[in-house]
């Protein structure tokens, strides 16, 4: 197996670089901790032997104490990157071979929004637009179940059957157990088909009325196994970087299979980049695997999306995304740095100076479009498109 992280004399030769991304989505997605309005977090790139892999650390700010095993499971994928990179393989390969498991050719796809997009008609417009079959609905304590099942069918009469997940993000964990048994009734009754939620797993229904599934954002490792080992997990949700290492993620899915457990693999609002790498991953996860929540890109405006992540059909096809060895890797997250600078600080001073003794100045947004307005006259000259 490759060493997770350099070690030994040759790492001296080694060195990580650190470049931050910000990719603002169109419209915030609104859960119970908050409201994610862009992609954020940091690409880990480790330069060896005159190569560079790059994986991304996506920055969770309602779970600040993640963010050294995200950092950590980063350093780690981009070894496998790069070893994939010399060997001029797709990742799925190279992760298929290390781990001698067969590697998937479609990974299937959930979208993710919240209640908002389910009752204004977005939701079910990107339904559409997708294929997609499933979708994981984040809600709060104060959802009205009458205005969850009424856009539910809704969704259901206008893009077919559709799998919902309500997602609670931790909004149900004080019910008490009569308390949580009859809220699932109810939620089974409004046209809900799995519940995921942080519940202690002690105070979980015995027998209960929907499945039920635990996100490791909400949990840890030992928590997922033990809900596992004990028969009460009806889905488990894994977020790759939270296991901390690309091996232990790889033992957590292997040891999920054996206990029949479904897997759905999910992202922590990764950029595109990272997305592709947890496509990867799923595509050699063992077992029983369930639509993953990695199109949280479709919430991209077109400027920072990649096309060759394009959803088709619900799925994402494999070999598309890495179709030629080198040629088909996806792109680095912070391309057009300026633009990202434009959405993050929109207002703030990027340029000041002085003419005719006052000071003058122009925001980040305004060099942005005067960076857009520049290459446009550039393109329209006609020795510029030669």
């Amino acid at each position: 197996m490759a060493e997770p992280h350099p070690a030994g004399p040759a790492a001296a030769a080694d060195g990580w670089l650190l470049r931050p991304y910000h990719l603002p989505l169109v419209r915030g997605v609104a859960g119970a901790r908050g409201v994610t309005g862009a992609l954020v977090g940091t690409a880990i790139g480790l330069w060896r032997e005159g190569q560079t892999a790059w994986a991304c650390a996506p920055q969770l700010a309602a779970w600040p104490q993640h963010q050294g095993t995200i950092a950590a499971f980063a350093r780690d994928l981009a070894v496998h990157v790069w070893h994939a990179n010399r060997a001029a393989v797709p990742l799925p390969q190279w992760l298929g071979q290390f781990f001698q498991l067969p590697v998937r050719r479609y990974v299937p796809l959930a979208l993710t929004a919240d209640i908002a997009a389910l009752t204004d008609g977005s939701l079910a417009n990107q339904l559409r637009a997708t294929g997609a079959s499933a979708v994981k609905v984040k809600v709060s304590v104060g959802v009205d179940l009458g205005t969850l099942a009424a856009a539910v069918a809704t969704l259901r009469r206008a893009a077919g059957p559709v799998h919902v997940r309500c997602d609670a993000n931790g909004a149900w964990s004080q019910l008490t157990p009569s308390e949580l048994h009859r809220l699932l009734v109810r939620l089974r009754d409004a046209g809900v088909d799995t519940v995921e939620d942080a519940a202690p797993w002690q105070h979980w229904p015995a027998d209960p009325p929907l499945p039920l599934a635990l996100d490791l954002l909400d949990a840890d490792l030992a928590t997922m196994r033990l809900a596992a080992r004990a028969g009460r997990l009806g889905l488990a949700v894994v977020k790759p970087a939270l296991c901390g290492s690309v091996v232990a993620y790889m033992e957590l899915v292997r040891e999920l299979a054996a206990l029949r457990v479904p897997v759905a693999v999910s992202s922590c609002f990764d950029a595109p980049l990272g997305l592709a790498h947890l496509a990867a991953l799923a595509a050699v996860t063992p077992g029983e695997l369930w639509p993953c929540g990695l199109a949280t890109h479709l919430g991209l405006a077109p400027r920072w999306r990649e096309p060759t992540l394009a959803v088709r059909n619900a799925r994402w096809r494999v070999a598309q995304l890495w179709p030629t060895g080198n040629s088909g890797i996806v792109g680095p997250p912070w391309r057009d740095l300026l633009g990202q600078a434009a959405a993050r600080h929109p207002q703030g001073r990027a340029l000041t100076w002085w003419r005719a003794g006052a000071q003058c100045g122009w925001t980040w947004r305004e060099l942005d479009r005067a960076a857009d307005a520049g290459w446009h006259a550039r393109r329209a000259l006609p020795h510029a498109r030669h």
